[in-house]
């Protein structure tokens, strides 16, 4: 779990990083909405993967998207919302500062590219093959 969080966590230095360097006014709103939307891909994906493995039906009668996936995303959204806006103000971003500050160029430009590649995989490229598979 924490690797997970570790990921999340560069994964928004990175992006804060970006609109940082090009003085963009809301950038560390911008990198915590962006974390939010890939968390909540990857509830997504997570649900496609598993259907995908275990075929199965959801009986509509019982099941309304908003129900289930609305709560999900305000607690997914909320939780972001304080690990990063409301810290943000104790100096989180020097602590994310000082981990990955002195990385390595090389290293730099590919865990870039994993991440471009991790969003295009988790927003576009899994529920087209799903949508392609079922």
């Amino acid at each position: 779990m924490k690797k997970i969080i570790y990921l999340y966590d560069y994964i928004f230095y990175r992006v804060y990083s970006f609109f940082q360097r090009r003085k963009d006014d809301i950038s560390d709103e911008k990198a915590t909405n962006l974390v939010v939307t890939l968390q909540c891909f990857l509830m997504i994906d997570i649900f496609i993967i598993v259907r995908l493995i275990f075929d199965f039906e959801i009986n509509r009668q019982y099941y309304h998207k908003w129900l289930l996936g609305l709560p999900l995303v305000l607690l997914i959204g909320i939780y972001n919302h304080r690990r990063y806006k409301k810290r943000f103000k104790k100096d989180n971003y020097m602590k994310f500062n000082l981990l990955w500050k002195d990385e390595i160029n090389f290293k730099k430009k590919r865990n870039g590219w994993l991440i471009i590649t991790y969003m295009l995989f988790s927003i576009i490229i899994l529920p087209v093959l799903y949508t392609l598979l079922r």
